[in-house]
């Protein structure tokens, strides 16, 4: 099973191995010097299975295959009371995550295939196909191991495998470009 982590405002969120399941932590900022806890108390419960998690300005996406919810909040204090996170809320969408490793946060949003396109949830909760000019690419390599921000060239990376060899697919976020990169050696690619 893919078990999906996901650290946000000051806790670590962790989807339970029945995919059902988030459980939260403490907010590790209220006592910096422990290690932050897990407690049964503390779980949030869904009617789909979760197949990832995202973290984007004051919101936190949780995917199931086909859609997503957002949770705004600071959840409850260190004692376990006064839960400030909301009840999830569902994004107006048919897509949703497909594959945890494509997931990756950056300023326009959060990045994620579904089936085989590639698809943005901005900041404004809007979802779109942005992967069209790849489409044709992802096909052929359609086994995404990895996602990743490299902000220094505004780019986001998704290695990219076939049966027997891997490319990365680059988008230029700023000039909403893509361009494809061959690996050095034309093998699969495990991960970044």
């Amino acid at each position: 099973a893919q078990y999906t982590t996901l650290l946000h405002s000051g806790r670590l969120f962790v989807v339970s191995g029945s995919r059902r399941e988030v459980w939260f932590s403490k907010d590790y900022r209220e006592q910096p010097a422990i290690a932050p806890g897990f407690n049964p108390s503390l779980i949030e419960v869904y009617d789909r299975d979760i197949t990832a998690l995202a973290g984007m300005d004051e919101k936190r996406l949780v995917f199931w295959e086909r859609g997503i919810w957002f949770i705004v909040g600071d959840g409850p204090t260190v004692s376990g009371t006064d839960n400030r996170f909301s009840p999830p809320q569902a994004i107006q969408t048919d897509v949703g995550c497909t594959n945890p490793r494509s997931v990756v946060s950056f300023p326009g949003g959060v990045a994620f295939q579904c089936d085989s396109e590639l698809y943005l949830c901005d900041r404004g909760l809007q979802v779109t196909w942005i992967g069209k000019e790849v489409r044709d690419t992802l096909a052929q390599f359609p086994n995404i191991t990895s996602a990743v921000l490299v902000a220094a060239d505004n780019e986001i990376r998704w290695t990219c495998n076939a049966a027997d060899a891997g490319i990365i697919l680059v988008f230029d976020y700023l000039r909403n470009a893509w361009m494809v990169r061959e690996y050095f050696d034309g093998g699969v690619i495990e991960d970044a």
